[in-house]
């Protein structure tokens, strides 16, 4: 429920509000008012613009996302994720109230349970450079890749044209009118000494909450950024797989585009090893 807040005198002319636009100042002493008693907010953009400026309809949500990105700039107001959930905090919120006002607890969670967000463009800050960085690291290993040499064992084609055992990486076909499915051999990660245990084999969390089922862990920042940490890592790892099976094939004489060569009527996946005859 918005509150009645005090605004200081100096407040118009403290050298931070006036090199903020018109618009950013009246948001800023709006989310004051929207802000509980430990300075805390929820960030929806489209309820804070209504209760900010419910009738001024040509400013867009947009526009708006880019006015609060423009208060957390100049203001250092926190915007923060927790869970999916956006939140907002007001920095030195006790110096700005007066000494009798109420400083009751938050039902809120705070900035350093959660992870830094961008208001204007409703993401958590940095996963643009985690994603570049998945990027750059699959086209380097793609270019290491297409640098070595490629050579191709086939694994002999025997018996009724049944698929083969899984992970065998091979499924033979004998009447030679459609190729093989591809079998995908890469292991999944597994987790690195240092990360903290997983609750029932779910999702990675902190130390704190590690004896939890997944169901009962309450939003958390470090369990979000090991969790994020952990996604950014099996998104590089099968991004690098791609790029190395794609290399392979590509460098390889004796497979097609899709890594499938051909003895006679017979048609084997290549597994592309070295010093290994091609039949």
């Amino acid at each position: 429920m918005p509150r009645i807040r005090s605004i200081k005198p100096e407040f118009w002319s403290s050298p931070s509000v006036t090199s903020m636009s018109p618009w950013a100042r009246l948001l800023y002493i709006a989310m004051w008012n929207w802000a509980d008693d430990a300075g805390r907010g929820t960030y929806n953009p489209r309820e804070l613009l209504g209760f900010a400026f419910p009738n001024d309809e040509e400013i867009s949500v947009a526009e708006f996302r880019r006015i609060c990105a423009e208060v957390r700039r100049v203001c250092a107001v926190d915007f923060y994720d927790v869970g999916g959930r956006r939140y907002y905090a007001i920095p030195n919120w006790k110096r700005h109230q007066s000494k009798n006002a109420r400083m009751s607890g938050s039902k809120y969670p705070a900035p350093e349970d959660g992870l830094p967000f961008d208001p204007e463009k409703m993401q958590v800050i940095g996963e643009d450079a985690e994603s570049s960085g998945i990027s750059a690291h699959m086209r380097g290993s793609s270019a290491h890749s297409r640098g070595s040499s490629a050579h191709v064992r086939l694994i002999s084609s025997t018996g009724t044209g049944e698929q083969g055992n899984r992970g065998e990486g091979v499924k033979e076909i004998s009447n030679g009118t459609s190729y093989p499915q591809a079998v995908d051999k890469t292991t999944p990660p597994e987790n690195s000494p240092d990360q903290p245990p997983t609750p029932n084999g779910g999702r990675p969390v902190c130390k704190k909450h590690a004896a939890l089922p997944d169901d009962e862990i309450p939003p958390c920042g470090a369990c979000e950024r090991l969790r994020k940490a952990a996604e950014t890592h099996a998104r590089a790892e099968e991004s690098t797989q791609r790029a190395l099976r794609r290399a392979a094939i590509d460098a390889c004489p004796r497979c097609d585009d899709n890594g499938i060569a051909r003895e006679g009527s017979v048609a084997v996946r290549c597994t592309h090893e070295t010093n290994q005859p091609p039949f």
